[in-house]
């Protein structure tokens, strides 16, 4: 197709709308989904961008638990999956291992709610036979999509929703959270003097970037704070009109998923899953 549908329909709105890497995805997956969302665009009954009310421990994270314990649900923290055991066509248990000594765990209904990488890492030989369809799940393809928070003094709402800086070396996306918040006092949060907070997701983190001219993996935590920051300044302070200022920026946030020291050790404890065509058909 077109440079332009490539920029605005292909790479510009997949990260931002499916989460996913327009060049690597599965056409299906991320087409699929695309127009779903369109159609939530243009019908008047439908809303398109649902966004959270609030911060989502606040709103959703603490409640939900909250919700859940009063059904008697009990959570454990702490303990590591070892191994899955099965007897050839169920799982029989699970193996955990906690600070002190391993356990097996039974059960009527098992759930492993976890990332890919990690799941693969535990796949057995006999796992792959009783469950086939999951015999390929190292096969799957993960890359880096991690966030970074900007608290600012003054709110600079931006756009009465989502941001997609279509040319940004580092492929940003960005959501100015208080506009949402109706009912939360930031004044409460941190020094007491934030007034809105820029939420920014990096979507590509092995392309160079404009300050330092490394690809965000590489670079330290400070180097990808002013990396975002410089970049969001480019995009948005143009024709005398100044958005981002540095006067403005009270202190950030990156996700501690990304764990240092760069570049030589960096590593991700939250890899995005790549739909890619085939590996689990």
């Amino acid at each position: 197709m077109s440079k332009a549908y490539q920029a605005y329909l292909g790479e510009g709105l997949t990260p931002s709308l499916v989460a996913m890497r327009a060049e690597e995805s599965s056409t299906r997956t991320v087409g699929v989904t695309q127009l779903r969302l369109f159609y939530g665009m243009i019908s008047e009954d439908r809303v398109f961008d649902r966004l959270l009310s609030g911060p989502t421990n606040d709103v959703w994270n603490t409640p939900w638990m909250q919700y859940l314990r009063k059904l008697n649900v009990e959570f454990n923290t702490g303990f590591r999956v070892i191994e899955i055991k099965t007897d050839g066509s169920r799982v029989s248990g699970v193996t955990v291992e906690d600070p002190s000594e391993n356990s097996s765990i039974t059960a009527d209904f098992y759930i492993a709610a976890m990332p890919v990488d990690v799941m693969a890492a535990i796949m057995t030989d006999e796992l792959k036979r009783a469950a086939p369809s999951l015999a390929n799940l190292d096969k799957l393809s993960t890359r880096w999509m991690n966030g970074i928070q900007f608290y600012l003094r003054k709110d600079e709402p931006l756009v009465n929703g989502h941001a997609i800086y279509l040319d940004s070396p580092w492929a940003l996306t960005s959501i100015s959270q208080k506009q949402f918040w109706s009912n939360v006092n930031l004044a409460r949060y941190g020094d007491g003097t934030i007034r809105g907070i820029l939420s920014v997701d990096v979507s590509n983190w092995d392309a160079p970037g404009v300050v330092f001219g490394k690809p965000a993996r590489e670079c330290t935590a400070e180097q990808n704070k002013e990396e975002v920051w410089t970049q969001l300044k480019q995009h948005l302070n143009v024709g005398g009109v100044t958005q981002i200022d540095d006067a403005n920026l009270v202190s950030w946030f990156l996700d501690p998923d990304i764990e240092f020291p760069n570049p030589s050790a960096a590593a991700n404890a939250e890899l995005l899953l790549i739909n890619t065509a085939g590996p689990l058909q």
